[in-house]
């Protein structure tokens, strides 16, 4: 037993026969008067479900429910009339099927606040693209062979370190080594392809990212059916036993391409 705080109802749009397009609009030219403006517009539409500030690439999304998309033009005409100066950028997207996940590991499993999370994976984003700049200085030194191994088995210590991390500084860690470790991998690969097959590089790299994105896509869909059924907390065990198939991966393609 325990006590409900806080909760967020999610409402199936879909199932009550509404179609869903959803607006992202970017600020100029506004001030705290205009932006309240600007709120109060969309909250008080009739067809408004949903009315969000948010940080990063957009400052106001807002969801519509309508049953006929054609009046979707004369609710976009009106915002173009009343506040179309006001927007830097805006976006327009249709929401075919959405799945709600709960929130993210960091927040869930680690009990840290929203704004900590986000900034320690925006530092997992950096070391990931200080990573790649890393492998470029390492190659000069060391084999390929050398450093995607040293990589797969950085990103595997990574993962373990997630699995038992107990604070936010000990999950930090292990981010960082999943972010340097696997930045290795497409520069690496994509290198010694192109090595083995000089003639048909441009060929060849079309296989490797084929499979790349193949990979990518079934891994994800796997990932959402495994966070539906026992939540996102998941998400480093899943990982972790990833990286360990593909290190396997990696020692037989080695030893074949001796």
């Amino acid at each position: 037993m325990g006590i409900i705080k806080s909760y967020y109802t999610v409402v199936d749009l879909y199932k009550l026969g509404f179609i869903a397009p959803r607006f992202h609009f970017v600020y100029q030219y506004v001030n705290p008067t205009i932006q309240n403006e600007i709120i109060k517009y969309f909250v008080n539409n009739k067809y408004s479900f949903i009315v969000v500030s948010t940080y990063g690439p957009f400052d106001l999304s807002v969801l519509f429910g309508l049953r006929d998309i054609r009046k979707m033009f004369y609710i976009w005409q009106e915002i173009q009339n009343k506040f179309g100066h006001y927007f830097e950028k805006q976006s327009l997207a249709f929401y075919l099927n959405e799945k709600h996940f709960p929130p993210s590991y960091l927040i869930e499993e680690i009990q840290v606040d929203g704004q900590k999370a986000l900034l320690t994976l925006t530092i997992y984003v950096g070391i990931f693209t200080a990573g790649r700049l890393a492998v470029g200085l390492l190659l000069k030194v060391m084999s390929s062979r050398t450093v995607l191994v040293g990589a797969v088995l950085l990103a595997l210590t990574g993962g373990i370190i997630s699995i038992i991390a107990g604070s936010m500084g000990l999950y930090t860690i292990g981010l960082l080594c999943i972010g340097f470790g696997l930045s290795a991998g497409f520069p690496i690969v994509l290198g010694m392809v192109g090595d083995r097959f000089p003639s048909w590089t441009g060929t060849a790299f079309g296989v490797v990212f084929s499979i790349a994105l193949t990979g990518n896509i079934v891994i994800n869909y796997l990932m959402g059916v495994v966070a539906e059924i026992w939540t996102i907390v998941t998400f480093p065990i899943v990982y972790t036993i990833s990286a360990f198939f593909m290190l396997i991966l990696v020692f037989i393609t080695l030893r074949r391409t001796k």
